[in-house]
């Protein structure tokens, strides 16, 4: 075995170790503030639940729990300003 595929499955081990071990805690933050915005009605229940789902999963890969934790953010960002252009007419 040469030293360039030694170097190749050690950095995709090490690659693969990084992926499994993220941190969710922002997840978990954005649930509690979409739990706040349901409560004060600042959000439909359809979206709540949605958000809950995706908060909920399972994720195998760090790339995964940004994709849902970003639609969680577009989900949560898009309400809101629909709130918000309800209030100004």
């Amino acid at each position: 075995m040469s030293n360039k595929s030694i170097n190749r499955e050690a950095i995709k081990s090490l690659t693969n170790e990084i992926d499994k071990n993220f941190d969710t805690s922002q997840m978990k933050k954005s649930l509690e503030i979409a739990i706040k915005l349901r409560d004060k009605g600042a959000i439909d229940s359809d979206i709540f639940e949605k958000i809950q789902n995706l908060s909920k999963q399972s994720f195998s890969t760090r790339n995964e729990y940004m994709i849902n934790l970003k639609v969680i953010e577009v989900l949560l960002e898009s309400e809101l300003q629909k709130k918000i252009m309800l209030t100004k007419k």
